[in-house]
């Protein structure tokens, strides 16, 4: 009998003891279980005032494209509001873009994630809006898709803007290419962008003259001025300029210009390319030193009345106000059909004044005896 009493009190001992784990054990899991309780309450408040308090739209959908899930700023967006009515996203794809739309949600079943999709939408108010969104699929514990997430940022704004901004870089190049003015664009005075007129005034193709230095295509008597006027721009003392120089055509013909220039800088004032505008004054040069040479020439006129004296005038004076090399004046001798040399630029003479080796021209002789033979210009 002692035995059996001693026996079942070992049980009971055995017993209470297997219970008190138990219960340890039972109080260990459910404080466990609480804590994880806790964190997940908070790790939801959390997720709930991310989804309402981000700035962009975001959207949760379920694998039939039916939401179930937006944010106040996703109601603004779309104009719908699920707490009202039921939503599916396909009904918001614009419809030239849905086939891209099937493709990239394809992508999104395929891979998991999309970035930077951007396509249109309709909106409740059947206004037409572009949207870029970032997406990511949701799955179980059993890595089944139950889900997609996105966020979705309006982008209409700044698609219009580049729309703009390329039609205006059209219509600037339009204005450029077509423009009557040579335009140059440089950086650190070495060429980088030319238009159609001045590659045809100087005759030279936009990729001849890439990277070429500007003071290369003119002459060097302009420039020290121009690299002294440059110093001065970087300097920020001047923030444009204007000077006459002449260029150099790849034929090797030249042509003077009027070039003026401007410095376009960064923000932080920093120069960062230099425009110049290039006109071919050649001719407005030519007609000016023409009217400057006859209005000292009439000058030079006034008390003479010899018409040797006068032919003198007109060789050196127009020799050196119109840069000749040569100036030859001679008298036509229609009796005996014939020039003779009256006046010449640097022309030696004797002590009287007299032509030394002076020239005489038949008519019909040469291009000077033709002209007089049909008295006109050739």
């Amino acid at each position: 009998m002692k035995d059996k009493i001693q026996a079942l009190e070992l049980a009971l001992q055995n017993e209470k003891r297997a219970r008190e784990k138990a219960e340890e054990l039972l109080l260990s899991r459910t404080s466990e279980l609480l804590e994880t309780q806790e964190a997940l309450k908070s790790k939801t408040h959390e997720y709930n005032a991310f989804f309402e308090n981000i700035l962009d739209s975001f959207i949760v959908m379920d694998t039939k494209g039916n939401v179930i899930k937006m944010n106040d700023a996703a109601v603004k967006l779309i104009g719908y509001d699920i707490k009202e009515e039921p939503i599916n996203v396909v009904n918001l794809i614009y419809s030239k873009d849905f086939e891209y739309a099937m493709n990239s949600f394809a992508a999104l079943i395929e891979k998991g994630s999309f970035t930077n999709y951007e396509a249109r939408i309709f909106t409740k108010n059947k206004e037409v809006k572009w949207v870029q969104i970032n997406a990511s699929l949701i799955y179980n514990e059993e890595g089944k898709i139950t889900a997609a997430q996105g966020v979705v940022r309006d982008i209409t704004i700044s698609k219009e803007n580049a729309v703009n901004f390329e039609e205006q870089q059209e219509q600037l190049a339009a204005i450029v290419d077509n423009s009557t003015l040579g335009i140059v664009l440089a950086q650190d005075r070495k060429i980088i962008k030319t238009n159609n007129a001045f590659q045809k005034l100087i005759q030279y193709t936009d990729k001849e003259l890439l990277g070429t230095p500007v003071d290369a295509l003119s002459y060097e008597d302009a420039h020290e001025k121009s690299r002294r006027l440059y110093s001065r721009m970087i300097a920020k003392e001047i923030d444009h300029y204007s000077l006459t120089e002449k260029y150099k055509r790849k034929d090797g013909t030249s042509f003077l210009s009027k070039t003026s220039v401007t410095g376009v800088r960064d923000g932080n004032g920093k120069m960062k390319y230099q425009l110049a505008f290039v006109e071919d004054v050649s001719v407005k040069h030519k007609r000016r030193l023409m009217l400057n040479t006859l209005n000292n020439l009439t000058r030079s006129f006034i008390g003479k009345l010899n018409i040797h004296d006068i032919a003198w005038e007109i060789a050196n004076v127009t020799a050196r106000d119109l840069e000749f090399e040569d100036c030859v004046v001679y008298l036509v001798n229609k009796e005996e059909n014939i020039l003779e040399q009256i006046a010449g630029y640097g022309a030696k003479v004797d002590e009287n004044k007299e032509i030394i080796d002076k020239l005489y021209i038949p008519f019909g002789k040469g291009i000077v005896g033709n002209v007089a033979q049909l008295e006109k210009l050739l």
